[in-house]
């Protein structure tokens, strides 16, 4: 242990001595060694001696290529800086002086033209292009895009939406001048904007700018004036007049416009001195030259209660492009208030108990009216007179019953005078009465599919003579209108066959029980006067009997659940006269019944409870009917059908 401790020791003072050399056994060193002596104050002795270099060269050479790299990147860093500072200072030299930026700010474009234009005269705009940009301006096009019902001065008929015009190059510092023209039409005061923008390229680059402006225009005068006359009162169910004037302002006269008149309810449009050109509210005016008027009176009936006001609209412009019924540039906006008033001689019509305006009712039906009267004046009324107009293809006129009245044939009137209603010689004051008569629709077999509208308008006119404060005779009117709208009739018919039809039947004849024999069964449908839709046809099978799935035509949309048996026979649309004037719509399937012994001697059905139902596209009203009687194994209309065949047998 105490060896161990003075080695230890030994070691010490070699390793920290100043004056002792170790020596290493184990490294090997290249070139010359030589060994230095080392003061004991770390000072160098050798500064005289010759430096051996022999053990620097390694180290040396490792180090250069580090210490070059280094001095390449700092050149790089340092020239990327300058760089730097160079576009930095070029940029806001740029900027300050405004040389060198390309922006839409630089390019000017001024439009010279009048601020205001009367409406569908022509608009010239002059415009300026200037490029401020100190560098080209390429492939530059002029869009232009125009207000809603602008027109092409070269044919107003074409709307003008917007247009380009190619404009080429523009050089640095350069303009280009260009006129553009439209005709701008509005109602008076409107202001319209067209807007005004130029799309282009800069060289080397593929990038489209853009730069524009808007212009604003006043529209000072409508290219037409309208004028509308009417009465400001009206009493309930009196026919009235409006008379629309027309007259253009531009001395180019007027081009394809419109006129709409918007009813208001309670009004029923009788006639008009044009026959409208879309349904009874829209007429087309155009070929009016300047200096002409265009007069269109429309007459009408207004009914209503007492002092209720109702509001007409008439509106003339342009017509939209896609829809020549609108107007989709209004010129002119009228308004018309209408007050109804109550009649000095009231009445009302009642047709089977309803006081309604319309009425429905069904084809060779029976039809009551009352008419009633009132004297709604403090003084007596004289001389009255009440005659009803009854008018209409539907109209039987044999069965016209005038009651106390006289039916006037020669023009379809019943009248009541004095000589048939004694109070009529002088109604007084506040005093009323009421009379009745009838009348029935035609049979369906003589209009089916023949007439085009399936009304009767009833006009109820009363008159008197009347007197007022000064005793000076006056005469009043009173009239009303009813109408009563006749639905369709349609029907459906169901039948059987063995022998005949589309389909090959087979199985026993007479039908055997327990045994299957199959039949052909044919539905028809029909209908009378109005157009039907959704029409639906349902029947069903018993339960011994088998659905075969063949249709004939096999275009027909028939279906069939086996959960239940119904068939159903989607019809859609059915025409007036179909199955009158025109062939009747069918339709074949194939059934199969396996009859059971309990039904040996009696007839089975093949389907039951035939049924179609649809809705009357005039009258709005749905309607159905039944077949009256089941389809059996009686099937007579069979041409080689026999009586015994109708009757189940035993096996």
């Amino acid at each position: 242990m105490e060896e161990s401790s003075n080695r230890l020791e030994e070691l010490k003072k070699r390793l920290y001595s100043r004056t002792q050399k170790i020596k290493n056994p184990t490294m090997k060193q290249s070139g010359t060694h030589k060994s230095f002596d080392i003061s004991e104050d770390w000072e160098t002795t050798y500064k005289n001696e010759p430096e051996d270099t022999s053990n620097m060269v390694l180290l040396r050479d490792q180090d250069m290529p580090r210490k070059k790299q280094h001095s390449f990147l700092n050149k790089a860093l340092v020239l990327a800086g300058l760089f730097f500072l160079a576009a930095v200072l070029y940029a806001l030299f740029s900027f300050s002086t405004g040389q060198g930026v390309i922006s839409s700010d630089n390019i000017e474009i001024k439009v010279s033209g009048p601020i205001s234009v009367s409406a569908g005269e022509i608009l010239s705009l002059q415009l300026d292009i200037r490029n401020k940009n100190n560098v080209e301006l390429e492939y530059v096009d002029l869009l232009v895009e125009y207000p809603e019902g602008t027109r092409d001065p070269k044919d107003l008929s074409k709307e003008l939406k917007r247009s380009r015009i190619p404009l080429g190059n523009i050089d640095s510092g350069k303009k280009i001048d260009q006129i553009i023209e439209s005709v701008l039409f509005g109602e008076e005061g409107d202001r319209k904007e067209i807007s005004i923008g130029i799309e282009y390229r800069v060289p080397g680059s593929n990038a489209i700018f853009f730069a524009d402006r808007t212009y604003e225009v006043e529209i000072v005068s409508s290219p037409i004036t309208m004028n509308v006359e009417s009465a400001t009162s009206v009493n309930s169910g009196e026919l009235m007049e409006f008379v629309v004037t027309i007259t253009p302002n531009s001395s180019e006269g007027i081009g394809k416009t419109l006129l709409v008149a918007e009813y208001p309810f309670g009004f029923e449009y009788v006639e008009s001195s044009i026959e409208p050109t879309y349904d009874d509210n829209v007429w087309e005016i155009s070929g009016i030259k300047a200096g002409q008027k265009q007069r269109i009176v429309i007459t009408g009936r207004m009914v209503g209660q007492n002092n209720e006001e109702r509001t007409f609209r008439f509106t003339v412009g342009l017509p939209k492009e896609f829809d020549e019924k609108i107007i989709g540039t209004p010129f002119l906006t009228h308004s018309r208030s209408i007050t109804i008033e109550k009649s000095f001689l009231g009445m009302s019509i009642a047709l089977n108990g309803s006081t309604a305006e319309d009425s429905v009712a069904s084809i060779n039906s029976q039809i009551r009216g009352d008419i009633s009267w009132q004297n709604n004046l403090s003084s007596r009324v004289d001389n009255v007179v009440l005659e009803l107009s009854l008018k209409g293809d539907m109209l039987n006129k044999l069965s016209v019953s005038s009651g106390s009245g006289f039916f006037r044939s020669t023009d379809d009137t019943i009248v009541w005078d004095e000589r048939s209603i004694k109070g009529f010689s002088s109604i007084g004051a506040r005093e009323s009465g009421s009379t009745s008569f009838s009348f029935k629709s035609l049979d369906v077999s003589k209009i089916a599919g023949l007439l085009k509208d399936p009304k009767i308008t009833l006009t109820a006119k009363i008159t008197g003579t009347s007197f007022n404060d000064d005793g000076v005779p006056e005469k009043i009117t009173t009239t009303m209108v009813k109408y009563i709208t006749i639905n369709t009739e349609i029907n459906l018919s169901a039948s059987a066959k063995y022998f005949s039809g589309p389909f090959i039947n087979n199985g026993p004849l007479p039908p055997k029980a327990n045994s299957e024999t199959t039949y052909t069964v044919t539905l028809s449908a029909s209908n009378a006067i109005n157009k039907v839709t959704g029409t639906r046809v349902t029947a069903t099978l018993p339960a011994y009997a088998r659905w075969m799935g063949v249709v004939s035509p096999s275009n027909e949309k028939i279906t069939y659940n086996a959960i239940g048996g119904q068939i159903v026979w989607d019809i859609g649309d059915l025409e007036s006269g179909v199955g009158y004037s025109n062939p009747s719509r069918e339709v074949s399937f194939q059934i199969a019944i396996t009859p059971s012994t309990s039904q040996i001697g009696a007839s089975p059905e093949l389907i039951q409870n035939p049924h179609i139902e649809a809705r009357d596209t005039v009258t709005d009203k749905q309607l159905s009917r039944d077949v009256s009687r089941n389809v059996t194994t009686n099937i007579q209309n069979d041409p080689g059908f026999k009586t015994d065949f109708a009757f189940v047998v035993g096996e």
